[in-house]
């Protein structure tokens, strides 16, 4: 809920069993740093799942054509608000990596969406516009976020695909706890990308597919 040592240790416990079976790679959203001694202890409880090397953000994990970056739109605010800001020094690095990595299929993740809609003010990225400029303008394949708790798609750019989550444990009907899986296989002229919305039914006790959607994205020159 806010951050403080007793949570984020509980969930570098969680990370931990999880990384046993599959590779974790995490951001941290607005609940994990509430309070300013939240920071330091991600820094070092989570380093293993959020890859970091240096003390700051973005983060990366490269799989062959592929490159997954990591922002953290999280910071500490008052306890009214949910608010997310990505710093000027991250996206400068931002910007560096995109240059360096313009040849590969790029997924960024952060918590905060890149729009505000349906987003009250205490709510939004406050720089949204900002972001939203760098990932267009170097051609970002996928960004994946949350906050919203709902499923959502949305577009960017013609090819800037962004999607919202609704949270894996949720046990609401109306907001059935959800997952996606991706699937971006590489051709000789760009990517192919599919999405697979899983739900869990909450009725028949069963994970379902509930949207399936493709497109691809050509490479850069």
């Amino acid at each position: 809920q806010l951050g403080i040592r007793e949570e984020i240790k509980e969930a570098a416990d969680w990370l931990r069993e999880m990384a046993e079976s599959t590779n974790v790679f995490v951001v941290p959203g607005n609940h994990d740093v509430y309070t300013k001694s939240s920071i330091k202890l991600i820094e070092d409880i989570w380093r293993p799942y959020t890859r970091l090397n240096a003390d700051s953000f973005p983060t990366k994990v490269i799989m062959d054509s592929i490159v997954v970056i990591g922002l953290s739109s999280a910071n500490p605010t008052p306890f009214w608000s949910a608010a997310g800001v990505v710093k000027q020094q991250q996206l400068d690095r931002l910007r560096q990596l995109l240059i360096q990595y313009r040849k590969k299929f790029v997924c960024v993740l952060i918590h905060h969406p890149i729009t505000s809609s349906g987003m009250p003010n205490r709510k939004r990225l406050k720089n949204y516009h900002q972001l939203g400029k760098v990932l267009s303008e170097h051609r970002v394949g996928l960004v994946l976020h949350g906050h919203m708790h709902l499923n959502k798609d949305y577009k960017l750019s013609s090819e800037t695909q962004i999607f919202c989550t609704a949270s894996a444990s949720s046990n609401k009907k109306c907001r059935a706890a959800s997952y996606r899986v991706f699937d971006i296989n590489e051709t000789q002229h760009g990517f192919e990308i599919t999405s697979a919305l899983k739900i869990f039914d909450v009725e028949s006790l069963k994970i379902k597919t509930a949207e399936s959607k493709g497109w691809s994205i050509g490479k850069s020159g």
